[in-house]
């Protein structure tokens, strides 16, 4: 259902490279995808998948993005969170981030973007934001959840990002990756098209981002100062003229991590 009508909603929105590896990657509108065929067709791309249980720690992602192994969570979306769901699931990792692998150019940016993530350094403080944000979004998607309990999950985040006194290189890392992987745009300021799995597995953000109400900006090594809110739709995202300067923009970031 929700890839029937993701490839209906955005033709002429996505990039095209999208459309063309959803076929090659195993992944179509008449059943869920099968891992090991999945495998299979990743193959020919230097690529493998994993299946995990929604969130895993930054360091581990990395890492496996590094090993040119995409983490595919194995949840799927609640029917009435068709729009949008704040928890990875089935549906982002697989057909977010699996179709523009075969874009050789930009599955080398995802490998050298979980690279520098997993060389970059985390602070103590990254581990109770990364379990708070976890919680919140386990709770947001998980039916029985009363408000009580989201008051509660938002009020443990808030409590979390408090006790962050500044952002480690880790946290830096990561806002490169959500504001390109995840939540990219390519082309023209104008009228660019999708690319971040975040944008393109969403039927509300994908709608939305390309309207008044969101922000475009140019993309440049600065978008790893802005933070971000996981379980909300994105106030401002940031567009690459092309695929290269997403290579440019991650070289000029990592210049200033300590490995360097």
């Amino acid at each position: 259902t929700i890839l029937g009508r993701l490839t209906a909603h955005l033709a002429g929105r996505a990039h095209p490279r999208w459309f063309a590896g959803l076929p090659e990657t195993g992944i179509g509108v008449e059943r869920i995808p099968s891992l090991d065929e999945m495998n299979r067709r990743l193959e020919r791309f230097g690529w493998s998948a994993v299946g995990v249980s929604g969130f895993i720690p930054p360091a581990v992602f990395t890492e496996l993005q590094h090993r040119r192994v995409l983490a595919i969570a194995t949840a799927i979306r609640r029917p009435d969170h068709l729009d949008y769901t704040p928890a990875p699931d089935i549906v982002h990792e697989s057909a977010g981030h699996a179709p523009l692998l075969c874009d050789p150019r930009y599955a080398e940016y995802l490998r050298a973007c979980g690279e520098v993530g997993w060389r970059a350094i985390p602070a103590p403080w990254d581990d109770a934001v990364f379990e708070a944000v976890r919680h919140l979004s386990e709770v947001k998607e998980r039916r029985e959840a009363t408000p009580a309990d989201g008051a509660a999950a938002e009020a443990r985040l808030e409590a979390a990002l408090a006790g962050a006194p500044w952002a480690s290189e880790a946290a830096r890392a990561s806002r490169l990756y959500w504001w390109t992987a995840e939540y990219g745009l390519v082309g023209g300021l104008a009228a660019p098209r999708l690319y971040g799995a975040g944008l393109l597995s969403s039927l509300g953000e994908s709608a939305r981002c390309l309207g008044p109400e969101v922000r475009r900006l140019p993309l440049t090594a600065g978008c790893a100062e802005v933070p971000f809110d996981i379980t909300r739709m994105q106030p401002q995202l940031f567009v690459a003229p092309d695929f290269e300067a997403l290579f440019e923009v991650l070289e000029a970031f990592a210049a200033t991590l300590a490995f360097r």
